[in-house]
């Protein structure tokens, strides 16, 4: 509310018997008069529909129905059909139904029925359940920035590129590319063509998470291009985060879901 276009109103109808009655709106009132606002998006994501975006939190449960939680990659296609793109080791083994958690209980998305964990690290859940609702964006970590929405993908030709991360144990966390196409060791395991990136926040929980790079078409700071799933991290204490770039998915014939 304008206190300052609205004083006259409010003078004038001081004498009224009884007084009106005039209530400031909180924050987040304002916020929620607005049909696009964060708040009324949130509130419609939790009640509505289950959703999964990039970064959100993805789980499947192993051979003692112990839950492995691992974050969502990005939306694709291939065949017609919808898979969100993650992290291969993330289920003990293949095939695996996978859930968004909500509040209320586990959503099934579908089963990741296809995975290469030799040399590369990449999964694909294949989307089952026509009331959830996939979306080409990456999770709202922080309502105090704009969510940001995949418009493209881009391959990293070069060291010292600014990118970001984006898992459901630690948020976004961004960095700055040192070295790619390389060979790395993660988890024991040799993958090749990696993606390295420091310093950038990581854990457990955050593989599979998006990893994506500033588009700025027309200077506009919430447009993201797709560069890879994070894979893995460095040491305890030590910011280096791995991931597989997007392209490896591309070659598999799937294609990237844009807005």
């Amino acid at each position: 509310m304008d206190d300052g276009k609205n004083k006259e109103f409010i003078e004038n109808d001081e004498n009224i018997n009884p007084s009106p009655i005039i209530k400031p709106l909180s924050n987040e009132e304002k916020e929620e008069i607005l049909f696009n606002s964060s708040t009324l998006v949130e509130k419609r994501n939790n009640f509505l529909q289950p959703i999964a975006e990039g970064g959100s939190e993805i789980v499947s449960f192993n051979h003692a129905n112990e839950p492995l939680s691992c974050s969502a990659g990005f939306w694709m296609k291939k065949n017609n059909e919808d898979f969100i793109v993650t992290a291969g080791h993330c289920p003990d083994n293949i095939p695996t139904l996978f859930y968004a958690p909500s509040f209320h209980d586990n959503y099934l998305i579908g089963s990741m029925e296809t995975r290469v964990i030799r040399l590369y690290d990449i999964g694909f859940i294949r989307k089952t359940n026509t009331n959830l609702i996939l979306r080409p964006v990456i999770r709202l970590f922080d309502r105090r920035f704009s969510q940001f929405l995949i418009v493209g993908s881009s391959e990293i030709t070069s060291c010292g590129v600014h990118i970001c991360k984006a898992g459901q144990r630690t948020g976004i966390s961004c960095g700055f590319v040192t070295a790619f196409n390389s060979v790395r060791t993660v988890g024991g395991n040799l993958r090749i063509r990696t993606i390295v990136a420091e310093p950038m926040e990581n854990n457990a929980g955050d593989s599979g998470g998006s990893m994506f790079q500033y588009n700025g078409f027309n200077g506009q700071s919430n447009l993201a291009d797709a560069v890879g799933i994070l894979i893995g991290g460095g040491l305890p204490g030590i910011l280096v985060a791995v991931g597989m770039p997007i392209n490896i998915a591309l070659e598999f014939g799937y294609s990237l879901v844009t807005i």
